[in-house]
């Protein structure tokens, strides 16, 4: 028995089930969240015309510096924040 050689994945647990583009679940269009704090008149930007898509089955990482967005991101997508434009869709759901 060769030890490289791995078992075929299950279907639907590490392979699509059937062939072909897998479902979108979770997509943006064009997001953008601005914060206005309450002590100025200033704003701050955390998303900035974001657009991407997560297909079924798929893994994202989001990464980035300290203040680049990526907890404002989550919480645009679980739905803790509203954006300030754009359009959020989690599995065939506008937020």
């Amino acid at each position: 028995m060769n030890m490289h050689t791995a078992a075929p994945a299950r279907p639907g647990i590490f392979a699509p089930a059937r062939p072909g583009p897998r479902p979108v679940v979770i997509g943006f269009e064009n997001v953008t969240k601005v914060f206005r704090p309450r002590d100025s008149d200033a704003t701050v930007t955390a998303l900035d015309d974001v657009s991407l898509t997560v297909s079924e089955g798929e893994i994202l990482g989001i990464i980035g510096r300290s203040g680049a967005g990526k907890s404002t991101l989550v919480r645009v997508i679980n739905g803790l924040e509203k954006p300030t434009s754009g359009r959020v869709v989690v599995d065939g759901i506008a937020l």
